[in-house]
């Protein structure tokens, strides 16, 4: 090789770092590393693409089907945005028997390829003396046949209801259940887009709602709705949902008036009928702890009229 093509070891790492010194130092490469540590730096576990799960935080498993990333056993408290953010992945992962103590946001899963995902047995908590109006406990946008079961999500402040339990956007065929929320604006929201998800044997209870629907053909049954301060099932314009065999207790706490109806129903159109606040093959509804209960009872939801469960129960499922 001729002398003058000969770059010795050394040289050529004095170079790059003398570049990489340069380009870090420049405001191109000021904002690369601003935009790269910004983008992992606003929660505790901050996961962007699936390498993330073993190369940030070596995660058990392969991330397939029968061997999904498993996140449990932690044991989070931070200020950050974020206890446990996921963005954006196509691997199978698992969230569970984990306790956070959340400041604004507890986990939070975005665009995630539809049945990879499964939040279950956590213990999620908010414990600041002030608080976030916006604050979730558990949020998911775009992440169809999404799991979340088993957890209990509270807001402790003595002072103020706020924020949300579980939170769902297009997320369609979605289950939760068998959660605990309590102490939220609002315990559990189906929004938009989250249609055909089921709803069932969970515990909304002192939020000021605790289960409000924005999307169709969904199943909420064997749901506990109890000293919420305001409705305990709300539903806003949607079509096709089943709501049967609840328990209503107690709900319009605050007010302690027995004449409010605990169910409330806003209709898409005066021409739209389609929910159904009860069961028309089993003859059978929900229970009202209000309801003065006879075989002939049937029991109005506030908002659009004429909406009845027309099957009341007469005890509690």
């Amino acid at each position: 090789m001729p002398q003058s093509m000969y770059v010795s070891k050394n040289t050529l790492i004095f170079a790059l770092a003398t570049a990489f010194v340069i380009l870090i130092g420049s405001p191109t490469g000021f904002i690369i590393w601003e935009n790269y540590h910004s983008k992992y730096s606003y929660g505790e576990i901050v996961i962007h693409k699936n390498s993330d799960f073993v190369n940030r935080y070596n995660f058990p498993g392969s991330g397939t089907e029968n061997d999904p990333y498993i996140i449990e056993n932690l044991i989070l408290s931070t200020q950050k945005r974020y206890a446990i953010f996921i963005g954006d992945t196509t691997s199978f992962f698992v969230i569970r028997n984990c306790e956070i103590i959340f400041n604004q946001i507890g986990i939070y899963l975005n665009n995630i390829k539809r049945g990879t995902a499964k939040i279950e047995n956590n213990i999620m908590e908010y414990k600041q003396a002030y608080y976030y109006s916006n604050l979730q406990s558990i949020v998911v946008y775009f992440a169809s046949d999404i799991v979340i079961c088993n957890n209990t999500c509270s807001f402790d402040n003595e002072i103020y209801t706020s924020g949300y339990g579980i939170t769902i956007y297009d997320s369609r065929n979605s289950i939760i259940a068998n959660n605990t929320c309590f102490g939220f604006l609002i315990g559990i929201e189906v929004t938009s887009g989250s249609d055909f998800s089921t709803i069932e044997n969970n515990l909304c209870q002192f939020n000021d709602r605790g289960i409000i629907i924005r999307s169709d053909s969904c199943v909420i049954y064997h749901n506990t709705l109890k000293y919420n301060s305001d409705y305990g099932v709300s539903l806003y314009y949607c079509d096709y949902n089943h709501i049967y065999h609840n328990n209503f207790i107690d709900n319009h706490y605050i007010l302690n008036n027995n004449n409010r109806s605990q169910g409330y129903e806003k209709r898409k159109s005066y021409t739209s009928y389609n929910n159904r606040w009860y069961d028309a093959t089993l003859q059978e509804g929900n229970y009202w702890s209000n309801l003065n209960w006879t075989e002939e009872a049937i029991y109005e939801m506030e908002g659009s009229i004429h909406i009845f469960d027309i099957y009341p129960l007469q005890y509690p499922i």
